[in-house]
């Protein structure tokens, strides 16, 4: 593939893209593209009038380079599968999905470079799911389930490579719903913002080796367990450096749990 390419396919459903080692800029005039599948050796831009607005299905595979497609939504987004071997290998998507469609399945493994994804929401009592726990960068995630209430949430980063950050998870007018979230044993640091849910939510920051803080978490039923976890824990409205905010609402149970590990030599 060329340094710039546009490819103007009207009805296809489906597209591989392949590129080598040159850096591209391409145009995707796809409006009814389904199934996205794209291995590059260097970076690969979608530049100015793409369209990913039906792709449902995305594979991207970057041997090396970034792989940025931030400047467009993927409204049908439901099969994202992410990998990268190369010491620069990176992807940055734009927002997924949008309040009345299914569930999204994210798995990224590899991209030293790190994944950065943006907004992502779902029709209620659907699912956003995201697997990094063989991400070796940094991952950086934007608000979830801003948009509809009920919206069940899943992210495991345990043994993830980076730092991880999330954005802000439901909403006082949209709370999520079950929200579950697995950092343990990270070896950089944590930040995740307010979490709102009308369920349970359940965060393990067990034996995670740097700083976490955590928004103010409201739910039915909170649990977190930061048992032999190292460096500081900051939970609530002080994370932003506020005085008087609840840290942490419940209408049902807590249940927290913390401790050091003594580690003998």
């Amino acid at each position: 593939m060329g340094s710039d390419a546009k490819i103007d396919a009207a009805k296809a459903t489906t597209i591989k893209l392949t590129n080598g080692a040159t850096a591209s800029n391409v145009v995707l005039a796809t409006p009814e593209l389904v199934n996205l599948t794209v291995e590059s050796g260097a970076d690969l831009t979608l530049g100015t009038n793409t369209d990913l607005s039906k792709v449902e299905n995305t594979i991207i595979t970057m041997n090396d380079g970034k792989f940025d497609s931030s400047s467009y939504i993927m409204e049908m987004a439901s099969n994202i599968t992410l990998a990268g071997a190369g010491d620069n290998s990176e992807v940055v998507l734009g927002n997924l999905g949008k309040d009345d469609e299914h569930n999204i399945y994210l798995n990224a493994q590899g991209l030293k470079g790190g994944l950065t994804v943006g907004t992502m929401d779902v029709k209620e009592g659907s699912k956003i799911s995201v697997d990094a726990t063989a991400l070796e960068g940094n991952l950086k995630l934007g608000n979830i389930a801003g948009s509809v209430a009920g919206s069940v949430v899943d992210i495991q980063t345990s043994g993830a490579g980076g730092t991880v950050t999330v954005g802000d998870i439901g909403t006082s007018s949209g709370k999520a719903g079950d929200v579950t979230i697995d950092t343990s044993g990270a070896i950089g640091d944590v930040e995740i913002g307010a979490i709102t849910s009308s369920g349970t939510v359940d965060i393990s920051l067990k034996e995670n080796l740097k700083n976490s803080t955590l928004g103010a978490i409201s739910g039915k039923d909170v649990k977190i367990d930061a048992s032999d976890a190292v460096g500081t824990l900051v939970i609530g409205d002080k994370a932003a450096g506020g005085t008087n905010g609840a840290d942490i609402t419940v209408t049902d149970s807590l249940i927290y749990t913390a401790g050091l590990k003594v580690l003998m030599m």
